[in-house]
């Protein structure tokens, strides 16, 4: 992802789930890493957490959710099915629906159809024009509908997964 367009959609995230999810506190692991903007402990050592992940190579990002009974972040936990039983869990968020699908937002979805157009021509020995991309201040304009869907998708899918492994744990802090 461009470093503009990834520094827009960090806030606009952060301006849209501050309000929204009060007891979930914004962390920065690095600069090379990808934001986890949320992580919330609870009182047993509990912790969960919600990441922005932006696509290095394109006009995208998808979003994981994580937990873990011993407070760090699970880096090592990705590409499990979602269990509640496990002591730590990390996964796209994608993983929780019915049937499991993948959860991308694309910013650009005219670019990423044009350059699967582009490869189809070019594996038939066919002349076409490689795909450019948007500017960053239109595709800008498609953040807030990406926004308010990614928060549709935590309302509820994330954040009733957290209350089950919460119950489960017999922990409480999320209201």
């Amino acid at each position: 992802m461009r470093a503009a367009l990834r520094r827009q959609l960090d806030t606009q995230f952060k301006v849209r789930f501050n309000a929204a999810l009060p007891m979930f506190n914004r962390l920065q692991m690095s600069k090379s890493e990808p934001s986890i903007w949320a992580a919330c402990k609870t009182l047993r050592r509990l912790t969960f957490f919600i990441m922005i992940v932006p696509l290095e190579k394109e006009d995208s990002f998808a979003l994981e959710i994580a937990w873990s009974e011993n407070g760090p972040f699970p880096w090592d936990s990705i590409g499990m099915a979602p269990d509640l039983t496990l002591q730590r869990w990390r996964g796209r968020v994608g993983q929780l629906f019915v049937p499991p699908r993948d959860s991308i937002w694309e910013l650009d979805p005219e670019y990423k159809r044009a350059g699967m157009r582009w490869l189809a021509a070019f594996e038939r020995g066919k002349p076409a024009q490689e795909p450019s991309r948007d500017s960053v201040s239109n595709i800008c304009q498609h953040l807030p509908s990406a926004i308010n869907d990614v928060a549709k998708t935590i309302e509820n899918h994330a954040i009733p997964y957290f209350f089950a492994i919460q119950k489960l744990c017999g922990s409480e802090v999320l209201a």
